[in-house]
């Protein structure tokens, strides 16, 4: 993907084996398309989370111009997340 134009907000929690997975995937993308990611702890960033709409573990908000435009609960693989800022990224190219 090779763009800038989108970061992701990760909600993780501690006690979850596959926030650690998930954690994992993020860094793949991280890696290979250019796209940041800061990820949180659910319980000690709460207020971050529900600002932005996450209630659950694993979780990722898909942020465009300091708004989130997406999220996507639970465990996803990184076709699907990849599959979700193509779309976005054609949504507003």
């Amino acid at each position: 993907m090779g763009n800038n134009m989108f970061n992701i907000s990760y909600f993780y929690s501690p006690t979850c084996s596959i926030c650690d997975r998930q954690k994992e995937i993020l860094g793949q993308l991280a890696a290979e398309d250019d796209i940041s990611f800061e990820d949180y702890n659910i319980f000690t960033d709460l207020d971050k989370a529900l600002s932005l709409g996450v209630h659950s573990a694993p979780a990722m908000a898909i942020i465009y111009e300091n708004k989130s435009v997406e999220i996507l609960t639970g465990f996803q693989e990184l076709k699907t997340i990849r599959e979700r800022l193509s779309h976005w990224l054609s949504v507003v190219a």
